[in-house]
Formats: structure tokens, sequence, C-alpha cells
């Protein structure tokens, strides 16, 4: 789309006939409204949330005047040409959708389905990027939101629906009459947001076997794969080329691929030997989900301020928790006496908290097409079919040496750390992170985050200081659908981590798009994402398992709480310990 900027109202008229047209080529859909009777201005409107760059009214399209105020050009277009398709598209939604007061579902469907139509003037080039910059402006928390449980999942599952259907290629048409089709069979949508959405996600999912299914592959995607894994952060298409002896151009396309179709990126690991901080692993099963129980353990586990990430039971292991937590051994002996207290008291039946040895990760790769049935995975599992595995991540490479002694100099720092958790493959100067400490953070630095070079020169800085004190490194992620991975297979396994048979089961399980491996000092949690405990394939995995002499427990969570951890507000400058 040709944008000569600014654009004024007239060119923005010029522009919404020409996609309204383009849409009914494309479409059988009957438009809704009359252009011709709706009056285009520029003034306010807000930049974040679902209808961010627009004020809309039946009779009148504000347009933000702060779209030409933007920089630098290619960030500009990028957001104009997104609210210029989702606007012509609004025209084709009936007002009762539209316009309806208690009702937001509607607009965010409507960048979704913008994102998908926009994706087609990009076939064959560079759209992870501007995805992201789209995303990040209407998939917003506002600051009140941050404790919304339901609201914070609604908009995890818009998130992911959002990637998987761009990776996935999904029609735009086929999205909206999807999501037609779902609010149609409601009778009543108010309060129902989240329901319909849920519904919507998953008639639009894969089936659990084809997202743990290993990631097929061509041989060419493949040798880049591998070289961006020998180079990590660093690599860069100068440097491939020399690593691989493949051709510029072709190295850049190979890379456009593994970020819109695999979902690669870069994912933020923080160093805790140089934080000076453990890392634990939490299990809990509770005698009964009751819910003033689960409420309970809950409250518990918020109460530790070094806890990011909750994941409670599924419907088919609803009595367990599990966790994840960087923190002082102090805190982790603190959490261990209320357990023991919880378990006197009758509330639990057991639970574990215990320091990792090694923290591992793994994908599975064929270059030929893989038929994900259960015989498959089988032979797989057994040797009798080959596929590629490939180390993501490895805790064991990194030193352990004394903790950094941060001075309140390096409080901002501490708070970057905190805030930064991925970034763009093809783009790497795209910082994703918690967005709403992200704006106050950027506020209190006078930074202004329409203003990209200012912008990345500012978190460009505070990265290279974090990655020279050695403070962050990082992980290569490849998710080749992320549009329902709500489940999450944990398989507690018992034994001598120690033995070779050990370390062979390792690499054994590790037939799976996606494999975590938390290893304890008595044994290990394998974590598969997209199965459950009750699917045919667990029960596989537990049977491989136990044939060879370990002992085994398997159950299925969800997320239940993402939240920040101000590590910056831990740390005592002072004392240079971490705060209790």
């Amino acid at each position: 789309m040709k944008l000569e900027q600014p654009l004024t109202p007239k060119q923005i008229r010029s522009h919404l006939q020409t996609l309204i047209a383009e849409i009914q080529q494309e479409t059988d859909w009957d438009l809704q409204r009359n252009l011709d009777s709706v009056e285009i201005t520029l003034g306010e409107a807000p930049t974040f949330g679902p209808t961010y760059g627009v004020i809309r009214t039946k009779k009148k399209i504000t347009f933000g005047q702060w779209f030409n105020d933007l920089s630098p050009e290619t960030y500009q277009k990028t957001l104009w040409e997104h609210v210029l398709i989702r606007e012509a598209l609004a025209f084709f939604m009936e007002d009762w959708l539209l316009f309806h007061p208690s009702f937001s579902l509607s607009h965010y469907i409507l960048n979704v389905v913008a994102l998908s139509k926009m994706q087609q003037n990009y076939l064959g080039r560079e759209f992870d990027s501007r995805a992201y910059n789209i995303r990040y402006r209407f998939i917003y928390f506002e600051a009140e939101e941050r404790i919304e449980v339901n609201k914070k999942s609604f908009l995890e599952i818009l998130y992911f629906l959002s990637v998987s259907i761009t990776s996935k290629k999904v029609p735009f048409k086929l999205i909206l009459d999807t999501f037609h089709f779902f609010v149609n069979d409601f009778d009543e949508i108010v309060n129902k947001e989240l329901e319909i959405l849920e519904q919507f996600n998953d008639y639009l999912s894969f089936k659990p076997e084809q997202i743990i299914a290993p990631i097929r592959m061509r041989k060419i995607t493949l040798k880049v794969l591998k070289g961006i894994l020998q180079q990590g952060i660093s690599a860069t298409l100068s440097s491939l080329e020399q690593l691989l002896d493949l051709d510029y151009t072709l190295i850049s396309k190979e890379l456009v691929k593994l970020a819109n179709i695999h979902n690669a990126k870069f994912w933020v690991e923080k160093n805790f030997y140089k934080l000076g901080l453990h890392y634990y692993t939490i299990i809990i099963k509770i005698k009964e989900s009751k819910r003033q129980t689960t409420e309970i353990i809950e409250k518990d586990l918020l109460e530790n301020p070094y806890i990011d990430i909750i994941y409670q039971g599924s419907p088919v292991s609803p009595r367990y928790f599990y966790a994840l937590m960087l923190c002082p051994h102090v805190l982790a002996n603190s959490l261990e006496k209320r357990m023991e207290k919880r378990q006197n008291q009758g509330f639990l039946d057991y639970f574990e908290i215990k320091p990792l040895k090694d923290r591992i990760f793994m994908t599975a790769l064929v270059e030929k097409n893989f038929k994900p049935t259960i015989e498959s995975f089988q032979e797989l599992l057994e040797g009798k079919k080959e596929c590629i595995k490939l180390v993501t991540w490895n805790n064991s490479f990194l030193q352990e040496e004394l903790p950094h002694k941060f001075t309140f100099n390096e409080k901002r720092l501490l708070k970057f750390i905190s805030i930064y958790r991925s970034h763009s493959l093809t783009n790497p100067s795209l910082y994703s992170g918690f967005g709403i400490e992200l704006q106050e953070f950027l506020k209190e630095n006078d930074i202004d985050f329409n203003q990209i070079e200012n912008f990345l020169s500012f978190m460009n800085k505070l990265r290279n200081e974090a990655i020279e004190k050695d403070l962050i490194n990082f992980r290569l992620v490849l998710t080749p659908s992320v549009i329902s991975l709500k489940d999450l297979l944990i398989i507690k396994i018992k034994g001598d981590n120690e033995t070779a048979e050990f370390n062979k089961l390792i690499d054994q399980l590790a037939i799976f798009s996606w494999i975590g491996y938390n290893i304890t000092f008595d044994g290990m949690l394998v974590r598969v994402m997209g199965l459950d405990s009750n699917h045919k394939i667990a029960k596989m995995l537990s049977d491989f398992i136990v044939e060879r002499g370990f002992e085994v427990e398997t159950f299925t969570v969800r997320q239940k709480i993402l939240r920040y951890v101000p590590l910056d507000e831990l740390y005592s400058f002072e004392a240079h310990l971490w705060k209790i």
C-alpha cells in the first residue's frame, strides 16, 4: 500500500474506498454502512487498545493526528496500513456488534483480521517485526488490569491467536466468518467475551498431536537454524554468510521463514550466577480441589515476590500447582516452612520445593512429512524413525562465579532486565517485554515510545550493558503453533541423574516440537507443551520411562498467573543483597 505522508482526511477516504472495493472483490460480504455518509477527520485518538488510532461512531471516524508524528517512516507506515485495513473491514461488521457498548471482543477481532489481510501484502517478505509492533498497540493492559486474571487470560489468548493466525496464514475471510458464527451462536454476549473467545480459539486450534509433532523444515532452513544456534544473539546476515557459505539474500529469506512460519525468536535468560539468585521448582498437590484451598495456596505463592508464573492443575489434574522461581535460598526455605504448615493443617497431599541442577530445552525436526499418529510417535520414541534433535538451551554452559555487586547507578539496568523478555529473530532491535512497566520505564527516563530512534538507542544501550556484564543470555525458541498451548504436561521422573541411562532418556524423549527438562538432584521434570496427561501419547511416554526403571508421576497444568518481578526494587544496593 503506497502511503504519502502525512495523510490528510481526503487521502484517508481514498485509501478506504480502495480497500473496501478490494474486500468486496475477495469476499461475499455485504456492506453495513456507506463510506460516503461517514465524516473523516484527524484529531485526538487513543494510542493503545483495541481501537487504537481512531474514535469511531456511525457517522464519523477521527483518525489520530499522532500517526503523522511517528518515526521512522517504516514504523509509521506499518501502523497506518493496519488501521486503514481494520477500518475498511469495520464497514462489513453489523452495527450491533461494532457499536455494542458492553462488548469489546469485536474490536480485538477486527485487529486480528486486519493483521491477516495485511500479511497478504508481505508474502515472502519479513512480517514478524511489523506484526509485533501492531500487536503491541492493540493487545495492551491498562494499569488497573494488572491483577484482573480474566482480562489477562483474554488478552493472552488473543495474543496467541494472532501469532498463530499469521504463522499459519489463515485467510482473513475465514477468521471473520468464523467469529460471526460463534457470536451468533450465543443468545446473550454481554459478559461472555472470554467464553466466546475460548471457543473461537479452540475451533481454529491444532490437535495436540499436531502441536507436539516434530517441526518439518527444509535442509537449507535447518542449516541456517543451526548457524543461529551456533552464533546466538550475535548472529548477523554477514556472519552467517561467512559461517555457512550461503548467499546473503538466501539467508535473509530463510530468517524470514523461521520468524514468520516457525515463530522463532530469542528469549531472554537471566544469568542466575551473576545475579546471585537460584532456580527452584515447586510442585504442590492439594488434598481437595476446593476453591478455598486453591485460594489459600495461590495466596501463599503470591506472597513470595520472586515467583513470576504460577500454573494450576487443568481439569484432568485439578489438585496440582506448579511454579518455577529465581530467588535467594532463604526465600525457598521460607516457602518450604509455609508449605509444611499447610500440610500439617491438612490442606496438602504433598509438596516439593527443589533447587535445579540444570535446565535444558530441545526441539525435534524432520525434513519430510510426518503423520502425527500414535504409531509414528512410538516409532520415534523407540528409534525406529529418525528425527533431528537440537538443544536450544542448556544452563550448563554458564560458569559458576561470584555474583555481581550492583550499585545504585545500575538500578535502571536491573529494571530493564526485569522488563525485557524477548526479541525478534529478524529484527534484533525489536523488544518484547511487560507492556505497562515498559511504558512507565520510558516515562521515567523521558523517552517517547513513538520516536523509535530514541527508544531503540535507549534500549540498545541497556541491552549491550547487560550483555557486557554477562547478566543475560538468549535462548532460541521455535513454536510451530502457539494457538492453543493452554495444556502443559509435566512428567515427574525420580532416579539417579548421574547414570548413562538417565542421560540417554533425555535424548530418547526429545521427539517433540518443544520439550523442556528441569533437572533436580534426584530426578527431573519433563515438560511437553500442548499435551494433557490423559492423552494416549502421555500414557505411552509414562510406560516407556517406567520400563527403564524410573518412578513416574504425570499431571497437566495451565498458566494461571504471570506477573512482573521488579528486581530493582528487590535488591538492596547498600548491602548488595537480595531482600527477603
